[in-house]
């Protein structure tokens, strides 16, 4: 099951790395929670989809999808603002 309508921003591991890096070397004056997320909004379902077609996985028929609102504890918008890591 995929959850649809449920947003998230992924990032690659090498761009959050290298994100990292940067944050720990040109932004020393900067402290407390920065966010780091990828550029691209895209829903579960969609992350979940891209990750199968990365692993070339062929799930076929067994993809079901949901909306993810009427289950307890899911995050429907989860968009994260970068403007501090942006600079």
């Amino acid at each position: 099951m995929l959850f649809d309508y449920v947003l998230r921003q992924p990032i690659w591991v090498d761009s959050l790395s290298h994100a990292l890096c940067q944050l720990a070397t040109e932004f020393t004056d900067v402290s407390g929670t920065m966010n780091v997320v990828g550029d691209e909004v895209m829903s579960r379902a969609a992350f979940g989809l891209e990750m199968m077609k990365y692993w070339v996985i062929d799930a076929g028929e067994n993809i079901s999808f949901k909306s993810g609102v009427n289950f307890e504890g899911v995050q429907l918008d989860l968009r994260c603002h970068c403007d501090i890591a942006k600079s």
